[in-house]
């Protein structure tokens, strides 16, 4: 019954993969870019080399590949935490986004890079935006005082991505993301 499941899934998501290159052939004809958009990361770590760097220390900086590993980069109820921006203006549409706007990155936590100017100095990640996905029907132990640091640009640890290449069954659960 698991290997009917699976295969079901695996060709849903094969479809869903077919349907999503046609919408974007169809969106990037009708679609301007947006006043606001979304950058990505690299243009973020042209000026913030340091962050970036130590970003990719973090599993977040792997979240679109355990889509990919799960054959699940092509299910909508997952895909949107995984990505920057899913289905705003100038963000993730579909995965032709995926080299530029995959994983969880920069503007996840920080905002939109074309409203820069409006960053202040301090700029402080909410706890507001890390439970957009770190909902407690998917995450039921996220404690984000706890989280928090392991993710601060300050950790060059890199302890959540050595968990999670160690237990990379426990980041996906069938039915979540």
């Amino acid at each position: 019954m698991a290997k009917v499941v699976k295969d079901f899934e695996d060709a849903l998501n094969a479809k869903n993969r077919e349907l999503e290159k046609k919408r974007a052939v169809e969106q990037a004809q009708d679609q301007t870019q947006a006043t606001d958009h979304f950058l990505g990361a690299e243009l973020c770590i042209r000026c913030h080399a340091d962050e970036g760097k130590q970003w990719k220390t973090t599993a977040h900086s792997l979240a679109w590949q355990t889509l990919v590993n799960a054959k699940k980069d092509a299910d909508q109820d997952c895909i949107g935490c995984h990505v920057v921006g899913f289905k705003q203006a100038g963000g993730f549409q579909s995965g032709q986004d995926a080299p530029r706007l995959s994983n969880v990155q920069c503007e996840n936590c920080h905002g939109m890079g074309t409203r820069h100017q409006e960053f202040s100095a301090a700029l402080k990640v909410s706890e507001a935006a890390c439970k957009q996905c770190h909902r407690p029907d998917r995450d039921p132990d996220f404690n984000f005082a706890k989280k928090l640091p392991k993710i601060a640009h300050s950790n060059l640890t890199g302890e959540t991505i050595e968990f999670m290449k160690n237990k990379p069954s426990t980041m996906i659960k069938s039915g979540s993301n």
